[in-house]
């Protein structure tokens, strides 16, 4: 009788004396329900979490039931389960190669919980992600991975995945995005503003100077067009600026104002500029202040229209700071003082470039 085999596992045993083996249990994977929403939400907000993007997320439920299950879905998820437990998901939808000439899949999010890796919910994710780019003909399955994120690089690669080191990804979004958007559309936004050489734009609710010559200025520039503005702007003024559409963002529940038109932040105001653009027939829309308003917008502006007031100044409203690179000046005209203007003063515009 010979000796037993010897296995990395240790001796081999007569199987008559061998324990009942346990089998774990495959990961199931199915299709999202409308009633998965809040449970994708978590695993977005978890992935967030585990890439240290949470400050990134500002997805709801509502946008998610739009996105995935509305009257145009955009894209489309996968949930994995193990012993009947929902433990992560991959959120996908299609893409195009013309290199190809077919369709692929994007994978935009891929997130197992960390109790349940190890157990090839992952990768029976990603296998089914494969089986649906192969049935509608699709030539690609693709997706990104954060640089330091060395564990799922290396699955990645264990599956066959290869980086595509040779190629950059370039992202526009937010006010860029809405910047480009809006040149197609033939608008542009101005920030209309006179500061003093301290940056003070303003103190109590009105302008510390008078400057007769910079009034004609900004009537001339935003004649026409519609203006944006904060409440306590507004209110400085003590009413809606003829001629032209008056946008005015307050937070006030409520809040309403003859001639005017309320918005209840600023990005909701520049919508709402552009759609009385159109209605008017105007190309550019300004932003008149305060403070708060262009610091919110500055990066939404294409053009500067600055009054540099040669004085340093009191007050508790001042502009934005505006980077030194990106912007291209010329000074356009000037203010000697008189009787009607306290101070020297500068007219410069700015342009993007």
């Amino acid at each position: 009788m010979s000796a037993p085999e010897s296995s990395p596992d240790g001796p081999k045993t007569d199987p008559s004396t061998k324990p009942p083996a346990v089998t774990a249990e495959a990961p199931a994977i199915r299709p999202a329900a409308q009633a998965d929403v809040g449970l994708i939400l978590d695993f977005v907000r978890e992935l967030a979490a585990y890439e240290r993007l949470s400050h990134e997320v500002v997805a709801d439920d509502a946008r998610i039931f739009e996105s995935l299950f509305g009257a145009a879905p955009k894209a489309q998820c996968l949930i994995a389960e193990l012993d009947g437990a929902p433990v992560g998901f991959a959120l996908y939808f299609h893409n195009y190669s013309t290199f190809l000439g077919r369709y692929g899949v994007y994978l935009e999010d891929l997130f197992v919980r960390p109790p349940a890796r190890g157990r090839g919910a992952g990768k029976a994710l990603l296998a089914k992600l494969a089986e649906i780019t192969l049935a509608g003909g699709g030539g690609r399955l693709e997706w990104s991975v954060l640089n330091w994120n060395a564990p799922s690089i290396a699955f990645y690669r264990s599956l066959g995945a290869e980086p595509m080191d040779e190629w950059t990804v370039h992202r526009l979004t937010g006010p860029a995005l809405r910047r480009l958007a809006r040149t197609s559309r033939g608008f542009r936004v101005t920030m209309v503003v006179a500061a003093a050489r301290n940056g003070v734009i303003g103190r109590d609710g009105g302008l510390p100077w008078r400057l007769s010559a910079d009034l004609k200025r900004f009537k001339a520039t935003t004649m026409s067009k519609p203006v944006v503005m904060g409440r306590k702007t507004y209110e400085s003024i003590g009413k809606a600026l003829p001629g032209r559409p008056n946008i005015v963002v307050s937070r006030r529940s409520g809040f309403a104002a003859d001639g005017v038109i309320a918005a209840p932040d600023p990005e909701a105001a520049l919508a709402l500029a552009e759609s009385e653009a159109a209605r008017v027939g105007a190309g550019e829309i300004c932003i008149i202040g305060g403070g708060e308003v262009y610091r919110a917008l500055i990066d939404d502006v294409d053009e500067v229209r600055l009054t540099i007031v040669d004085a340093h100044v009191e007050g508790d409203a001042s502009m934005p700071s505006l980077p030194f690179s990106g912007w291209r000046g010329e000074i356009v005209g000037a203010i000697a003082p008189d009787a009607r203007n306290d101070a020297r003063a500068w007219f410069v515009d700015l342009r993007r470039v």
